[in-house]
Parts: C-alpha cells; sequence; structure tokens
C-alpha cells in the first residue's frame, strides 16, 4: 500500500481506494468486493469499513442491503471536497 505520511492505515486505505475509483478503475455503478478489497490492501475488516464511511460522506459510495457497497454516479460526489479536488 501507497505511504500516505498524514493518516494512519486507515487514511492509506481512504487514499487508495478514492484513487481507483476517480481514475475509473472501480466504474460508476460497481460493487466493492470488501473480502477482495481487504486481502489486496492487508487491512482488518475495521478499517475498510471506516474507510468506506469517509468515502460515503463524500458521496462517492454508498452502501444498501442486498446490493452491498457501490460506487455512486459522479454527478453525486462532492466535487469541492478539498480531498477529492487532491486525489
Amino acid at each position: 500500500m501507497a505511504q500516505y505520511a498524514r493518516r494512519g492505515v486507515h487514511g492509506q486505505t481512504v487514499e487508495v481506494i478514492a484513487r481507483r475509483i476517480l481514475a475509473g478503475e472501480i466504474a460508476e455503478g460497481d460493487t466493492l468486493n470488501l473480502t477482495a478489497l481487504q486481502g489486496e490492501l492487508d487491512v482488518s475488516l475495521t478499517a475498510l469499513r471506516e474507510a468506506l464511511k469517509v468515502l460515503s460522506a463524500k458521496g462517492i459510495v454508498d452502501a444498501r442491503q442486498k446490493r452491498g457497497t457501490f460506487v455512486r454516479p459522479r454527478a453525486d460526489w462532492n466535487l469541492l471536497d478539498g480531498d477529492i479536488i487532491r486525489w
């Protein structure tokens, strides 16, 4: 996982997932496989869930029962958020 000096594992996880979504590696509408992400990023499920809460607050992802966690359409994102602009 890439080093992100200001925030521990939680911040690094947010950064990696957000950059993948913004780069289009994970497309709008895609459902995230949490188990695969957890193994790939080598983080706890708790850290992954906390990272997804941050991305949810920015409007990037959402979670629904029977659908899972998915990437929301770009029109729903908070594009004026400082982190999104930086990513």
